[in-house]
């Protein structure tokens, strides 16, 4: 991914859209809910099986196996622009 493309998908653009990060992780990846599937909706307090890693750029639920790179995520979630 080249520097320009990867501007796109920051942690900053992300955390601004107003999805909650329930876990950091100290290798730079953190975990949301599950936005792919319902497989989240059983979770309780800070549980989320959607890791995200900005460094790689790169998606994975650990529940239901939705997994991508991050321009996917962000194209979801209408975050590019």
């Amino acid at each position: 991914m080249d520097h320009l493309q990867s501007q796109k998908y920051t942690r900053e653009k992300f955390e601004r859209s107003g999805i909650p990060i329930l876990k950091e992780r100290r290798d730079g990846e953190c975990e949301i809910h599950c936005i792919f599937s319902s497989c989240d909706q059983d979770s309780k307090g800070k549980e989320a099986h959607l890791s995200v890693n900005f460094d790689k750029g790169v998606f994975y639920c650990f529940k239901c196996g939705s997994k991508g790179h991050i321009s996917e995520l962000f194209k979801y979630l209408n975050l590019v622009n």
